[in-house]
């Protein structure tokens, strides 16, 4: 008895069951695989082109935000120095204030001394 006889009339197959109700269905679904399979590269290879895109546009932000610290950096430098040199100018001018200011107390004793050469206060 052959499968072909076994099929037409109802008796119980041998063996695994049938994954395919026809040779037809059968031959659909390895073209529908083989598609997939076919395609999987394409879907592959778009990815591909738009993570390269993504890592080119991502670079360029690097390189951007890069340009931009290089340049807060230059300027943070240079505020730095102005800030110190006008810090020390303040000293300075400080130092010259007191100075003065002593310089104007001694003054100022001394012409108490001639206005009032009997109250020395040493």
């Amino acid at each position: 008895m052959s499968e072909e006889s076994a099929e037409g009339d109802g008796s119980a197959r041998r063996g695994r069951p049938r994954k395919w109700a026809s040779e037809a269905e059968r031959k659909r679904a390895y073209r529908a695989r083989k598609a997939d399979e076919l395609a999987e590269p394409e879907r592959l290879r778009a990815e591909l082109r738009d993570a390269r895109s993504e890592v080119r546009r991502l670079e360029k932000e690097c390189a951007r935000r890069e340009r931009l610290v290089g340049m807060a950096e230059r300027r943070l430098a240079k505020e730095t120095r102005e800030r110190k040199e006008l810090e020390a100018k303040i000293v300075q001018q400080d130092n010259v204030v007191a100075f003065w200011e002593n310089r104007a107390r001694i003054a100022e004793r001394r012409l108490w001394d001639l206005h009032h050469p009997g109250d020395s206060s040493e």
